[in-house]
Parts: structure tokens; sequence; C-alpha cells
């Protein structure tokens, strides 16, 4: 009996106390995005008991919310309720059906205003090709990168850099970066419209026959 005795106490301390219950949300991480999106998008009833919050009904909500990454939930309590989360940082702009968007680090399109300097151009058929893009722009050398005019992907192994001067530069997929570079900027001196150092083993200049890439 003493054992049901304490389990009625405490649902009724979790349940139904007024000790317990949602009087403050608190909102963390958030600079561009407002707090008051925040705690609208999470839709939080004061006065509920914080047992009965869900989490991932509010994460579900708060995520809906452009600029906003990643969000968790913290109970505070006897009567906060926490909500962290993660803008989006932007490292690229796109255009997608005449809108330009913001690109994060994952890939990510999102609505934001665009604020600071120019940032990079990549279009991409989807998220997956979209995320390599931005990894390639996001790794290029400041020399490489000013003559940069956009980063294109069809596949996430498949990016190409397209240069002010209307040459392009068949990058591959993200990774050997470093390599890729190196063998590029011996590459430049050959000139030609398209440049493939997707393979940094065996460089190519595309619509030529092969050449190796000079070593001196």
């Amino acid at each position: 009996m003493l054992g049901v005795g304490l389990v009625v106490a405490l649902a009724w301390v979790l349940l139904a106390s007024p000790y317990l219950r949602i009087e403050r949300v608190i909102v963390r991480g958030a600079e561009a995005v407002p707090v008051n999106s925040v705690v609208l998008a999470a839709d939080v009833e004061f006065g509920t008991p914080l047992a009965l919050i869900r989490p991932a009904d509010l994460i579900e909500r708060v995520s809906t919310l452009d600029r906003v990454g990643e969000v968790q939930i913290v109970r505070g309590w006897p009567k906060e309720l926490v909500i962290e989360i993660k803008e989006r940082n932007p490292i690229a702009v796109t255009v997608i059906a005449g809108q330009v968007l913001l690109v994060d680090d994952q890939g990510v399109a999102y609505a934001g205003k665009i604020t600071g300097a120019a940032l990079p151009r990549v279009q991409a058929l989807d998220d997956r090709a979209r995320k390599a893009a931005v990894a390639v722009t996001s790794k290029l050398p400041d020399w490489l990168q000013v003559d940069v005019a956009q980063t294109r992907a069809s596949t996430p192994d498949d990016v190409t850099l397209v240069m002010r001067d209307g040459s392009e530069i068949v990058w591959g997929a993200p990774e050997r970066a470093d390599e890729k570079v190196d063998v590029l900027r011996v590459l430049l001196r050959l000139p030609s419209p398209i440049y493939d150092v997707s393979a940094p083993d065996v460089p190519t200049i595309r619509n030529t026959a092969h050449v190796p890439a000079p070593t001196s």
C-alpha cells in the first residue's frame, strides 16, 4: 500500500501540482531568429505540467522556422521550459524558382536576409548535390575562390566550378581537395576552356587530347 501511495503522490506532484507547471519559456541560441518567432512556433500553453510536454512535437514545430537547424528541448524544473536552437550558418546562395536563397553547410536552401560580404553562388539539383557543391566551395583557396562565378553540381560526385572568364573546372567529388588544388595550380598554366581534376592522378584538358599536368 505504501508503494501505491508513493506512486499516486508522485503522479499528483508531476501532473496536478501547481508547482511544476510551465510559467516561463526560455530561448537560447537565437541571434538572427527572433525569440518571439521561436516561442510562437513552439506553441506552448502556459500552465501545462512540465511532465506532459512532448519534446518531439516542439522540436518538429520549431524546426519549421527557416533559419533553425537544430532544436533541443530541456525541462527547467520546476517551472521553466528551455528551447535551445542552433541557427543555420549561411555559407553560399542559390537561386530556386527565381528566388535567391541562403545555403547552409549541409546544402539546405532556406529563405533569409543576405547581409555582410557577398556569398559564393551554388546551383544544384537537390540537397545532396548542393551539400557537395558547398563542401567544395568552402575548401577552395582564396586565389581560386575569387575567380569562381558559380559552383554547379548535378550529383554529389559531379561538382564543376564555373570561372569568371567562362572556363570550367570539373572537380568531381569533394574528396582529395588539397591534391586537386595542387594539380590545378599547375594545370592552369595551359590555356583551355575546360580543366578536369576530378581524378587528380590523371588531370586532363577537355575537348583535346589528354595532356598530363606539367611538373615544373
